[in-house]
């Protein structure tokens, strides 16, 4: 398996990709990527979302250089779909499943 579907295999990091896909902002932080998680995944806690996305989600998806992730000012950067995969099927990968 590639390192990208290692980094997509969770349906967290694919939410995560989705909120900026389907908002089309570049920049978002980690409180409103937190919400929307959190509306997305009906049983989760909400602390237990902000610390997977901080610990694990957004640094994986930054080393795959789909995101920046600013720790520090806790913003995250989408850089869009990867240039290998046609920008159309990914939005259409990322949204599926997706509560409105």
């Amino acid at each position: 398996m590639s390192r990208l579907h290692a980094a997509l295999a969770s349906d967290q990091r694919r939410l995560v990709l989705a909120y900026f896909e389907r908002t089309g902002e570049a920049t978002a932080s980690l409180d409103d990527l937190t919400a929307f998680l959190a509306t997305q995944q009906a049983d989760t806690e909400r602390e237990h979302v902000r610390k997977n996305l901080h610990h694990r989600d957004l640094p994986k998806l930054a080393d795959q250089g789909l995101i920046d992730y600013d720790a520090r000012s806790a913003t995250v950067r989408y850089w869009g779909a990867p240039t290998v995969v046609p920008a159309d099927e990914w939005s259409q990968y990322l949204t599926r499943g997706v509560v409105a």
